[in-house]
């Protein structure tokens, strides 16, 4: 019926999710108020963006980096459970929803939808298809000066006969097997330029990497991390950690219960089995802020870790 914003820490969060508590409210109509109860639920169509995204990167072999996605797991879907035994059907519109969400109402945000620098294009050739190198396929160009040079693109090829890409200066170049024209989605990552006019209630968040060589060869490469000096230099690489502090590290046989989450849920290892892994236990220590996403940027560091051991199950913890 609607989607709340939870300005409240992950394990508040965690514990609204599973609890699947019933809330009462009223259904206000042209024929008044009706008692209902009322359910929140994870808005998991957010996540699933991300899943896409994660797609198009593999697709197009760039490696992939953890998305800092803090907020999504906050948004909260409400749906009706029903209405009073002895109420009727609400045969107009509903105008209003009213929920009294009891001790959870001082962290309830309405009107609040999240945004990133994400942006789904459909493009087309700017001249006439000419036969490709292997004689059979042909190319298409698309001139990226038009639409910006300093942004990254993702071709989805899926959409279309697209059978190749590359990029040859200012141009995208698409190889397909269509001698007509083709046109295909492009998915623009909108590298972001501060104003002085822009102001956002919350933070922005980003995994912006800062100018570390060992944090990108690891990232990038594929580098094995041996050393726990290694792993604090990857987690201090990225901008969004600097509220934390890295304490310590411990290995234990048996599965441990984190105050994190996975923010790669989509990525499945076919390989190992959840019963072969040993538990990687990351300690944090906050660095004197008490920030309702604190668990959460938690979660997106120990997310790339667990992204690099997958021979683990990574969890964190606040000490």
């Amino acid at each position: 019926m609607s989607t709340v914003f939870l300005e409240a820490d992950y394990l508040q969060c965690k514990q609204l999710e599973e609890s699947k508590r019933i809330f009462h409210g009223t259904l206000s109509t042209e024929q008044g108020e009706i008692p209902a109860t009322f359910q929140l639920s994870t808005a998991k169509r957010y996540v699933d963006n991300i899943s896409q995204l994660y797609r198009l990167f593999c697709a197009n072999h760039i490696p992939w980096v953890t998305v800092n996605c803090s907020y999504l797991l906050k948004f909260f879907d409400v749906y009706l459970v029903g209405i009073a035994q002895d109420s009727p059907l609400p045969e107009n519109m509903v105008t209003k929803i009213n929920i009294a969400y009891k001790e959870y109402e001082k962290y309830i945000c309405l009107d609040q939808i999240p945004v990133w620098n994400i942006e789904k294009m459909l493009v087309e050739s700017d001249d006439f298809p000419v036969p490709a190198g292997d004689k059979v396929n042909f190319e298409y160009r698309f001139d990226l000066s038009k639409v910006g040079m300093e942004h990254g693109y993702l071709v989805d090829y899926d959409s279309s006969s697209i059978v190749t890409t590359r990029q040859e200066g200012d141009f995208l170049v698409a190889v397909s097997s269509q001698e007509k024209e083709v046109q295909w989605n492009v998915t623009r990552i909108i590298q972001r330029k501060d104003t002085i006019t822009d102001h956002y209630h919350y933070e922005l968040l980003s995994n912006k990497q800062t100018d570390s060589f060992a944090g990108r060869m690891a990232l990038h490469y594929g580098t094995v991390i041996r050393t726990k000096l290694e792993l604090m230099r990857i987690l201090n690489s990225f901008e969004a950690g600097a509220c934390l502090e890295f304490n310590s590290l411990h290995i234990a046989k048996t599965p441990v219960l984190g105050e994190t989450y996975d923010m790669n849920p989509f990525i499945m290892d076919e390989i190992r089995e959840d019963g072969d892994q040993k538990t990687m236990i990351l300690r944090f220590k906050s660095l004197g802020q008490k920030d309702f996403l604190i668990r959460d940027t938690m979660s997106f560091l120990v997310s790339q870790v667990q992204y690099i051991y997958p021979e683990y199950r990574c969890v964190g913890v606040l000490v």
